[in-house]
């Protein structure tokens, strides 16, 4: 009876160092999730921050383009104020010629 007690004893013992090894597995589980959790958030921050760089050069090149209409819109207006200036020099020269 001693001996089976003393095997009854040893097979629990066995049985708690594989249910503490078991815990330490899931340890490590719960301990790898945690990471990659980490590293999915990071992610997730490093993919925000590119979108906000798109978005900042989408801003960019419509400021540009803005610029380059504005530009534009410039050159017209300067290249109306010559031809004003060309047709009152032309109309001063054909007063100054019938005098």
């Amino acid at each position: 009876m001693a001996a089976e007690l003393a095997e009854v004893a040893a097979e629990d013992a066995e049985v708690a160092a594989d249910e503490a090894d078991v815990a330490a597995l899931a340890a490590d589980v719960v301990a790898v999730a945690a990471e990659l959790v980490a590293v999915v958030a990071e992610a997730a921050a490093d993919v925000a921050l590119v979108a906000a760089a798109v978005a900042l050069a989408a801003a960019l090149v419509a400021l540009v383009a803005a610029a380059v209409c504005d530009v534009k819109a410039l050159d017209a207006d300067v290249a109306a104020e010559v031809a004003l200036v060309a047709a009152a020099v032309a109309e001063l020269a054909a007063l100054v010629a019938d005098v």
